[in-house]
């Protein structure tokens, strides 16, 4: 996504009711796992819940129409000692699982982000941020020619990194 676009700005619009750190933290465009990983003495793992294949009719939102059907199901807790489990679940269509998209089925306790996102193939075509009672939600839709990805990390409301700038949040565009 590139820095300055109005959409951007409008799609944050939805974290108006945080704090500025919060803020920061949730729209960094760093990778999560290389964010909580490069903090020393962190302690971070991620623990898969499931993963599993199945199938969606719909999904509750538009944006997510491209994902019905047959998906791999992927859901993890990331721990670390300096901050609250983030839950994090991912889609990938089965008819995306081919080619190097088929590591998925073998990941384990590795991280979706550093092993098959990291590549410079998948570019962010879509963020979306939604509060609820429980969670924040950032919602990203990866892109590489027609594959695509879904990522929802969800952050407890009182998540804030202890070292976040606006400058290190808006880095990588």
């Amino acid at each position: 996504m590139k820095f300055g676009k109005v959409k951007n700005w409008l799609t944050e619009k939805n974290l108006s009711g945080l704090n500025y750190n919060q803020k920061l933290s949730i729209i960094d465009n760093e990778s999560l796992t290389k964010r909580l990983e490069s903090e020393p003495n962190n302690n971070f793992r991620v623990h898969v819940i499931s993963q599993k294949i199945i199938h969606k009719k719909r999904f509750f939102k538009k944006y997510l129409a491209q994902f019905s059907g047959y998906n791999i199901e992927r859901k993890v807790k990331l721990t670390c000692e300096k901050y609250p489990i983030i839950f994090a679940k991912s889609y990938i269509p089965i008819r995306h699982c081919y080619g190097k998209e088929s590591f998925i089925r073998i990941l384990k306790n590795k991280s979706l982000g550093k092993y098959l996102l990291k590549s410079s193939r998948f570019k962010k075509e879509l963020i979306r941020y939604e509060i609820d009672n429980e969670y924040i939600h950032r919602i990203i839709i990866y892109k590489h020619k027609l594959k695509r990805i879904i990522v929802d990390e969800m952050f407890s409301n009182d998540f804030s990194l202890k070292s976040i700038s606006l400058v290190k949040a808006r880095n990588k565009f």
